[in-house]
């Protein structure tokens, strides 16, 4: 009788290959199955509450009421949350 290595089977090969020889696709078709199963769920993660209170004016650049204001210098606005510039209208 020939010496077989460790790990391996009258065939040759490795013990793995062995185990799946034959059932190759049943193998693949099932990893297929489970990677689709464990996906995460599409939706809206659960959130607090519901945001009724819009964002307040913190501070401005210039400071409100100030005079002579350069024409050129960009003005700054803070708010006390941030917002989605796409939803800003500003008069045209």
């Amino acid at each position: 009788m020939k010496n077989v290595p460790a790990g391996t089977v009258h065939s040759g090969l490795p013990l793995t290959i062995e185990l799946f020889r034959g059932r190759f696709p049943h193998v693949v078709i099932a990893l297929f199955i489970f990677m689709g199963l464990s996906c995460a769920k599409q939706g809206y993660p659960p959130g607090g509450s519901v945001d009724k209170e819009p964002p307040y004016l913190v501070s401005s650049v210039p400071p409100a009421m100030m005079t002579e204001v350069s024409t050129t210098e960009p003005i700054v606005f803070e708010f006390s949350e941030s917002m989605n510039q796409e939803n800003i209208f500003l008069p045209s």
